[in-house]
């Protein structure tokens, strides 16, 4: 009978510091979470998980551009939050419904974010001591700019979630596989792989050396010639379909068509021009992978001892297959990983991790598991992603090409000059992830990279050292170097958050070791968390804009950083008008009228800017502007301001009588 953990006493749970801490958190939620206005995103996200969750009833699914009214196209959204959020909100609204549902919406991203904390402490606690692991969460739990987030942020809180989760549960599984981490020097192990493969060319015959590399050439040199071929491809086939198009009765070419085609006389021939050139691509794509395949095995046929080796590898873990789909914890980490992606596209990429540490760990054992994983979250994903039943490979590359350069032509405010969302200075994230957490973290965490360093230089900590290479500095050099769009600060980066904390845990593990007494360290875990204690009162509920001292602070950042950008100050300009506007009065809302129609009065007439003309918005007694883009001063600039709403002198909403 397999060795089952006794499971934790009462007692034990209670005396959890995570438990009490996330407790805490809960009831300062409870009491706060009506505070928090609406944010830009919101109702489309809500509008998304609503028509995602229809389209189970109908199992048909959701259409492009049936999101009216919005920007963008949320179809190419993951929408498993979103469908997450209406459910929670219909559930508490039946126990609770004198609360308004956007209050639910806060609720449950602020879920999530709770979640995210208790996961920073397990990952922590893989590595460092439990007061260190409890710092650790502490800090990312008192952080102004998550805590913010966590009530008004629909898709970036619950992404970094459960890309989190996503580590953590591919972790405990390749725990279950491999239990003893491989403290492998990376520079040894290459050395090492790379004499292994000379050695295998030296003992190759040399005319299993021509063949290989005959058969190399020519297989490269077929793939470029295939893609040449691509652009004259695609020219023929729009010809030639076009020509079918056109066939008239009773010619072979109609019959060819008409036998082919759905619904010829309805659909413009751009579609099926479309269509056709998209199963080329498939086409080209797989031709591509069995020629690389094909080499590859030339290849390892000759190193691995021949083909009948190589295959005897391949099918030996084969064999493992029932056990390995026993395997509750592989379940488990591709549930996660597949729900992660049914949020962002991004989440493979915490696959990605998963598999290198199982690879890494394991090595040629760990090669059939990973698949095996990523097939199964691939299964997750296609099942609760609505949009994805009609043709997931296209719908889903679509949804990764409008996600890397996703059309928002807005400015934004950055070291006091305004900029466009693809033309950011390279300065732009190291600056800002510089400012916006806490001195303590900044501090701390340039101390843990200082750390790692020489940690992994003594071939120590790989394991730690591999993923807070892959999970933030790679990325942080790639966005960098390739300087992709980005508006908002950084919210759509917020998953790459927790290992700054990660590295944290080697100063924090060298004090917990200098100071004995456990209520000095905890003395000293409070006193490193009042930095964002103080911020969350200073700026509640806009704690998202917080600044830190580097740049003076919220005040400091005003006119030079953006701060208040998603507009939720808008509530509390309303609510003004609620309680001292005549009956009937026209306010005017430069933005989105949505985001207070929840919290107006009903007899006030609202509504959103047309155009940006004065002529056609002066038939108004009041307007609502935000301070971003200079609006509080360019918008009606003779209109006296008769409330604002700020924080420590910094202005994040106006209200202007117009009449």
């Amino acid at each position: 009978m397999p060795y089952l953990p006794t499971p934790p006493s009462v007692k034990t749970i209670l005396r959890s510091p995570i438990l009490w801490l996330i407790l805490i958190n809960f009831i300062i939620g409870f009491f706060t979470f009506r505070d928090y206005g609406m944010s830009q995103d919101e109702v489309g996200i809500n509008a998304l998980g609503q028509i995602s969750l229809r389209a189970y009833q109908t199992l048909t699914p959701p259409k492009p551009k049936l999101f009216s009214g919005y920007a963008y196209d949320l179809i190419y959204y993951g929408p498993f939050y979103a469908m997450m959020t209406v459910g929670i909100t219909k559930f508490l609204s039946l126990i609770f419904p004198f609360v308004r549902a956007v209050n639910f919406w806060h609720l449950s991203y602020f879920l999530a974010f709770q979640f995210s904390v208790f996961l920073i402490f397990r990952l922590a606690q893989r590595w460092f001591s439990r007061w260190t692991a409890i710092t650790i969460a502490l800090l990312f739990s008192t952080q102004p700019l998550l805590w913010g987030h966590a009530f008004i942020n629909p898709k970036d809180i619950p992404f970094m979630t459960f890309f989190l989760a996503s580590i953590e549960s591919g972790l405990f599984f390749i725990d279950r596989h491999w239990n003893k981490p491989a403290e492998k020097n990376p520079v040894e192990f290459g050395r090492q792989s790379l004499q292994k493969i000379k050695a295998a060319w030296v003992n190759t015959p040399h005319p299993e050396k021509r063949r290989l590399i005959t058969v190399s050439w020519l297989g490269l040199g077929l793939i470029i010639l295939l893609w040449l071929s691509l652009p004259f491809v695609n020219r023929w086939l729009g010809t030639f379909i076009g020509v079918l198009y056109q066939a008239k009765p009773p010619g072979w070419e109609f019959q060819l068509f008409h036998r082919i085609a759905e619904q010829p006389a309805k659909v413009p021939l751009e579609h099926y021009i479309a269509k056709t050139q998209r199963w080329i691509i498939y086409g080209y794509v797989l031709l591509t992978m069995s020629a690389l395949m094909a080499i590859g095995w030339r290849w390892l046929g000759a190193f691995g001892g021949g083909t009948k080796s190589v295959l005897a590898e391949i099918l030996h873990p084969i064999r493992n297959l029932p056990t390995l789909m026993a395997d509750s914890s592989l379940w488990l980490a591709a549930i996660v990983l597949g729900l992660t992606t049914s949020i962002r596209v991004g989440g493979p990429y915490a696959g990605a991790l998963v598999c290198g540490l199982a690879i890494w760990r394991g090595g040629k054992k760990g090669i059939l598991p990973s698949l095996v994983y990523l097939l199964l979250a691939g299964l997750v994903t296609y099942l609760t992603w609505p949009a994805l039943w009609g043709d997931p490979v296209t719908h889903f590359i679509q949804s990764a090409l409008r996600a890397s350069h996703f059309p928002w032509e807005g400015k934004l405010l950055f070291m006091g000059q305004y900029w466009r969302a693809d033309s950011l200075p390279w300065t732009y994230l190291p600056i800002l992830l510089a400012i916006q957490f806490t001195e303590p973290v900044i501090l701390l965490s340039l101390i843990g990279l200082i750390w790692l360093a020489v940690e992994i230089a003594h071939h120590r900590q790989i394991e730690l050292g591999f993923l807070i290479l892959f999970w933030l500095m790679i990325p942080i050099l790639g966005i960098i170097i390739k300087r992709p769009p980005l508006y908002d600060n950084f919210r759509q980066l917020l998953f790459l958050v927790p290992p700054i904390f990660l590295l944290m845990g080697f100063p924090l593990q060298w004090l917990s070791e200098k100071i004995k007494p456990l209520s000095l360290r905890y003395a000293l875990s409070l006193a490193l968390i009042l930095p964002g204690i103080l911020g969350y009162f200073q700026l509640h509920p806009y704690e998202y804009a917080y600044y830190n001292s580097l740049v003076g602070g919220i005040s400091g950042a005003n006119n030079s950083f953006e701060t208040e950008y998603w507009k939720t100050s808008f509530r509390k300009a309303i609510e003004y008008l609620d309680q001292t506007a005549e009956p009937h009065s026209k306010v005017l809302i430069w933005g989105a009228a949505f985001l207070v129609k929840e919290y107006a009065r009903p007899d006030l007439y609202i509504q959103s800017k047309k155009g940006n003309s004065y002529q056609k918005n002066s038939d108004y007694d009041y307007v609502i502007v935000s301070y971003r883009n200079d609006k509080d001063e360019h918008i009606f600039p003779t209109s006296p301001i008769i409330f604002s709403v700020q924080r420590q002198g910094v202005d994040f909403a106006v209200v202007k009588r117009i009449k």
